[in-house]
């Protein structure tokens, strides 16, 4: 795995369902010269929106951004189908908050890894709480955090997204 400069990674499993996760932490450049505090940005679907985030310097220069990925999800160690389908378990699991029904149609997966995902599906509140009283706490207390908190995600993390605010 590379590591980026000014970045961290602080594997977790969850208190509340069977997942591992890993946080991407990107601190500000200034972080370690100064005591100033920051708000944080969590981002869902960390191996999209961290790399846009960590390049971005209004981003980087004023904010903590914690990516919260799967662990299981190596880009690295498995094919694209494989990890396409980890994806579609992981993503459906943790950012509905409602169970895909069986008629639901997902295009080239089989009727194992269909089940798998219907089966997953909808158990957002246990990744809110696995953010909300382990991640959240967690960064509050290894980082000068403020109170100020963003939430991003896009697709099914957008569904989360809205979720939390609800």
């Amino acid at each position: 795995m590379i590591t980026l400069p000014y970045t961290e990674i602080i594997d977790l499993k969850s208190n509340y369902h069977e997942a591992e996760y890993s946080l991407f932490i990107r601190l500000p450049n200034e972080y370690k010269t100064n005591n100033k505090s920051y708000p944080t940005l969590f981002l869902l679907d960390p191996q999209y929106l961290f790399s846009a985030c960590y390049g971005v310097r209004k981003i980087y220069e004023n904010y903590i951004i914690i990516g919260i990925g799967h662990k299981d999800l190596d880009f690295k160690e498995l094919d694209q189908k494989t990890r396409g389908h980890k994806m579609e378990i992981c993503r459906d699991r943790d950012f509905l908050p409602w169970k895909l029904d069986k008629k639901t149609f997902i295009e080239g997966v089989s009727e194992a890894i269909f089940d798998e995902i219907v089966s997953a599906s909808g158990q957002a509140e246990k990744f809110a709480q696995f953010i909300n009283h382990q991640v959240v706490p967690l960064i509050d207390q290894k980082f000068r955090a403020t109170f100020e908190r963003t939430l991003i995600g896009h697709s099914f993390g957008g569904v989360f997204a809205s979720f939390m605010l609800y």
